[in-house]
């Protein structure tokens, strides 16, 4: 076609008004011939080439933004040449970027297309959030359903290990039977470290926030550090020298070292070098971990690099989910519990990897705005025994037997209930003292915390101890307002708390 042909056929230029209008819109408007050729553009479309209108009039507009030779196999600009309507498309350029396509035929006064508009935005960046939205919305799903078993496995736990608890109290010590009985009892308590496990990453789990050096914890278990990364590997810890404390549980930042670097070694085979690293960060607006945007403010970064065999594209797409694991062994809870902790503490996780290079994990901290508290004195245990009347509340029965079988060896006089109202009933025909109610959190009708406020109403001084798998709706703010002995516990834990609830008081609420 040549240049008097498309002079021809093209439609009459825009008046000259609407120039200044349409070079203000964003989005790209482009007016395109019936072969494909730019007819004209708007100050927008140029500048995303970073050439001006007029270099860009008279080109394909395939060549311009596809950099093709031909044009696309679904050309909504085509469809409407035929059908002479309004098309609706998406299309992925040459760089990879996501565009929405919309065309507006223009009618010629014999009602033929005469050409037509297209208006493209970049969705490029909304793609990628939805991407984050749904894969967040996945975790959370598969995070209430692991929090539920979890809870469930929590208490099964707690009479299994509560069962073996009362039978080495009653084994004199050298029986034979004491040391298999000991290692069944371990491997309870070794199975209820995995439900946390499950309960941090669905972010049910309660944290002790509190403002924390980094510094001085890594200083402090640099030994216990190594052990993780093992004999074979190199093991570096580098921070700044002005970092920031930070708002966390202490506790669950080891449970995230040890978790990163365990798997670091393991990606290693027989050896190489762990990098842990501290700085402080600065997020701005927008910015965050290939899951999810976090907050803009002022973090401390903690990562763990290593020079392992990395990861391929695929594998860090499920990287979060549990029990996905690229190891023989393993339960493929490490990096999820990670996931789980960083979020719930209002930080991220990001993830850098490839086959070949290694992988080096980045988790998000929140700057505390006090500085961290001097450390307490070193404390004796409490005293376990006792002589108090005790009321145990429990739906479950092998939990609710190991608890009174382990608190009347401790020498307390124990009532025991099934649920809410057989305590109320209980309590209302004991004509003595009841000095404490140890209740389930969780249990069919009345619920731990309504039994506690209608038996204080009757006694008025009784001391209230929670026991809990870590109910998904109560446990966290529970944990702030009152004693909460977590499921499984051994007999020293249920003795201890019993005496801390008997000796203390607090305002329940």
């Amino acid at each position: 076609m040549t240049n008097e042909d498309r002079e021809a056929s093209a439609p009459p230029p825009l008046p000259r008004q609407f120039d200044a209008l349409l070079d203000a819109i964003p989005d790209t408007l482009v007016l395109i011939s019936s072969d494909l050729r730019v007819l004209w553009s708007n100050r927008a479309a140029a500048a995303k080439l970073g050439v001006t209108s007029r270099e860009i009039e008279g080109r394909h507009c395939y060549r311009i933004w596809h950099n093709r030779e031909a044009p696309c196999p679904v050309c909504p600009v085509q469809v409407s040449y035929v059908s002479g309507r309004p098309e609706v498309g998406e299309v992925v350029d040459h760089i990879g970027h996501v565009w929405d396509l919309r065309t507006a035929p223009v009618l010629a006064p014999g009602g033929e297309v005469a050409g037509v508009i297209e208006v493209a935005r970049d969705i490029t960046e909304h793609r990628r959030l939805e991407e984050r939205l749904a894969h967040a919305q996945k975790l959370e799903a598969v995070g209430r359903v692991a929090g539920g078993v979890a809870h469930d496995f929590n208490n099964y736990l707690a009479a299994i290990a509560g069962f073996t608890e009362l039978a080495l109290l009653e084994l004199p010590p050298g029986a034979p039977a004491r040391e298999n009985v000991e290692q069944a009892r371990e491997a309870a308590l070794r199975a209820g470290g995995v439900a946390r496990q499950l309960l941090t990453f669905s972010r049910r789990e309660p944290m002790h926030r509190r403002s924390l050096d980094i510094g001085e914890l890594l200083a402090a278990r640099a030994g216990v550090l190594q052990q993780f990364a093992g004999a074979c590997t190199t093991l570096e810890i580098r921070q700044a020298p002005d970092l920031g404390p930070v708002e966390a549980d202490p506790g669950q930042i080891e449970q995230i070292l040890a978790n990163l670097i365990v798997n670091a070694r393991e990606s290693m085979g027989s050896g190489g070098t762990v990098t842990i690293e501290a700085v402080n960060r600065t997020v701005g607006a927008g910015e965050g971990g290939s899951r999810s945007a976090v907050a803009p403010g002022e973090y401390v970064a903690l990562s763990v690099s290593d020079t392992g065999t990395g990861m391929t594209a695929e594998a860090l797409q499920h990287l979060f989910e549990p029990f996905f694991t690229t190891k023989r062994t393993g339960t493929g809870l490490g990096l999820p519990t990670v996931y789980g902790i960083a979020r719930k503490g209002g930080g991220d996780v990001l993830v850098e990897s490839a086959p070949g290079i290694g992988t080096r994990i980045e988790v998000l901290l929140p700057r505390a705005h006090a500085p961290p508290p001097v450390a307490p004195e070193h404390t004796t245990a409490r005293q376990t025994r006792g002589t108090e009347t005790v009321l145990v509340t429990d739906d479950r029965e092998g939990v609710r037997r190991v608890t009174v079988g382990i608190l009347r060896l401790l020498g307390y006089n124990v009532l025991e209930a099934a649920d809410g109202a057989e305590a109320l009933v209980r309590s209302s025909g004991y004509k003595g003292s009841i000095d404490l109610l140890i209740t389930d959190l969780a249990m069919p009708g009345i619920q731990g915390r309504e039994l506690a406020r209608l038996m204080l109403l009757a006694r008025p001084g009784l001391r209230i101890l929670y026991m809990t798998g870590f109910d998904p709706i109560q446990a966290e703010d529970i944990a702030a307002e009152s004693h909460v002995l977590v499921k499984p516990f051994t007999a020293e834990a249920l003795g201890q708390a019993v005496r801390e609830a008997l000796d203390e008081s607090w305002k329940v609420q």
